[in-house]
């Protein structure tokens, strides 16, 4: 009897109507795509995770190369004030000049730190500002005349580095060998854009056109104007006068 039972049971099953095919698909679709739903959640939850945990450690990269900008910034100021001990105990003419010069190399450095520290570590440079806080610091006849035209335009550090320091040493030289006995002029600094993506940056003087110098300076000159990937110019002012000192180079156009 029990087999018999199962037996009438089993053809009622087989009687029973089943669901269309294109129902049945249907609903499998459907579970394949909560599965998905349900990966692709748990995959932008960990991806989340993820983000927020790279934003804190940038965060506390920046800081941290502020906080290094701001110790560098302090210790060649440091350094600066150690060789000015030096100079003022030093009776010799020629090695009051070199250690003058070596101060305000040290300066220009410390203010290109003190410009990353104060805008950010990694932040664009405003060009404007920090080529005219170079020549601020350095130190200069007050008969002679610095005048910038530089447009407004913010680069990476790495572009504004170099700028900077070529534009410091370059006014330093000009007033070191255009202006003797303490004549009076102008030196002008232009930052200028050319064609595309190039740049020309130029620093020129109506000084008496005498000697431009040699050794380290020009020597450093040449060094940054290879940084920027340019070759340095030196040359004449227009009928002998003066001097000018440029480079051309290229900011590439995702830069800030």
């Amino acid at each position: 009897m029990q087999v018999v039972a199962q037996q009438r049971q089993a053809r009622m099953d087989q009687q029973k109507p089943r669901p269309p095919i294109r129902e049945r698909l249907l609903h499998k679709t459907l579970a394949q795509l909560e599965l998905t739903l349900d990966i692709t959640r748990q995959e932008a939850a960990r991806l989340s995770a993820a983000l927020s945990e790279a934003r804190r450690e940038a965060e506390a990269n920046r800081l941290m190369l502020q906080e290094v900008d701001h110790r560098a910034k302090n210790s060649l100021q440091l350094a600066a004030s150690m060789l000015q001990l030096q100079v003022t105990e030093s009776g010799n003419p020629e090695v009051r000049a070199h250690i003058e010069a070596a101060i305000r190399r040290l300066q220009s450095l410390a203010a290109m730190h003190a410009v990353l520290y104060e805008s950010g570590s990694g932040a664009p440079v405003d060009m404007e500002r920090w080529l005219r806080r170079v020549c601020d610091g350095l130190d200069v006849n007050p008969r002679v005349q610095i005048a910038l035209d530089v447009p407004e335009v913010s680069w990476p550090v790495e572009v504004a580095g170099p700028v900077g320091l070529l534009t410091a040493e370059a006014v330093a030289n000009a007033l070191k060998h255009a202006f003797p006995g303490g004549r009076g002029g102008r030196i002008e600094v232009s930052l200028s854009g050319l064609e595309g993506d190039r740049w020309r940056l130029q620093v020129s003087d109506d000084g008496c056109g005498g000697e431009m110098g040699e050794g380290l300076g020009l020597r450093l000159l040449h060094l940054f104007a290879c940084q920027l990937g340019g070759a340095l110019e030196v040359r004449r002012g227009e009928g002998g006068a003066g001097a000018v000192l440029a480079t051309c180079f290229s900011v590439s156009r995702d830069a800030p």
